[in-house]
């Protein structure tokens, strides 16, 4: 964070009204904080010096990831040049996620002739297919030597990450159609209408037509009282039972679409 501050004479005499604070780039709230992990390849020299031939770093993690490093001494295409990948590891098979976020990469070393302080790349996206980020010419080899602490080579990495990555196919998920869930409401119209009811109650006065398939799978004790009957029979349930019309026809609409009477009925019918 940075203040701005004016150095003219005058305006020092002026009242201050407000500050500009100026914040690094990446700091601000979609970001996470800067951390930085290291990685250390011991005895550097003898590693496989083969072009194309890759040593990896231990993983370690940060910001909720796991991460290593890969690098291939004698080059990946460029055998003149060490090659350097900072790359995310998946876990739990999950292929369509994504992670987007900012990589510092440095050498802390005192090596005085040196001008390579920081590689970086900013808001790369990190994907199943492309877990990595790196420098096929990160230095060449024959200078990484002066970088060496005892024979081990140390590379810091800064990682910032973008918080509530979005998946590989959120914007093909955003815009998918889903209908509207009208299953409850539909059922429920073919109880009012009656259409194809293969039954039917009565209770006192009134009667109810219903379908033996929906109560099967929805209320099985009146299922069993119709089961034996043929298509279109008419069942009484006033067999020495008082039983209310209008309680039996809010348990239908219960049955069917799930739907619960108004509360001061169910304080009634209590």
């Amino acid at each position: 964070m940075f203040e701005n501050y004016v150095g003219d004479k005058q305006m020092d005499k002026s009242k201050i009204v407000g500050k500009a604070d100026i914040a690094c780039k990446g700091n601000g709230s979609e970001w996470s904080d800067l951390k930085r992990i290291v990685f250390s390849f011991h005895d550097f020299k003898s590693l496989p010096c083969e072009h194309g031939k890759m040593s990896l770093s231990s993983p370690l993690r940060c910001h909720g990831h796991l991460w290593n490093v890969r690098m291939y001494p004698g080059g990946e295409k460029d055998k003149k040049y060490v090659t350097v990948y900072v790359c995310r590891i998946w876990e739990g098979g999950d292929n369509s996620s994504q992670v987007k976020a900012n990589i510092f990469l440095r050498i802390p070393t005192t090596y005085s002739r040196s001008n390579h302080g920081m590689w970086n790349v900013d808001n790369k996206t990190f994907t199943c297919e492309k877990p990595g980020v790196g420098w096929p010419t990160f230095l060449p080899r024959n200078e990484m030597y002066h970088y060496l602490n005892e024979g081990t080579l140390t590379l810091e990495v800064g990682l910032q990450v973008l918080k509530n990555n979005p998946s590989r196919d959120y914007a093909f998920k955003a815009s998918l159609w889903k209908p509207s869930p009208t299953l409850g409401k539909d059922i429920l119209r073919l109880l009012e209408s009656g259409d194809l009811a293969d039954v039917t109650f009565t209770v006192g006065l009134e009667t109810f037509s219903a379908h033996r398939a929906v109560l099967a799978s929805r209320a099985p004790a009146l299922a069993d009282l119709v089961r034996d009957t043929p298509t279109g029979a008419v069942v009484s349930l006033d067999d020495g039972n008082r039983i209310d019309p209008s309680i039996f026809r809010s348990l239908l609409r219960f049955v069917y679409g799930e739907e619960l009477p108004p509360p001061e009925d169910l304080k009634r019918d209590a």
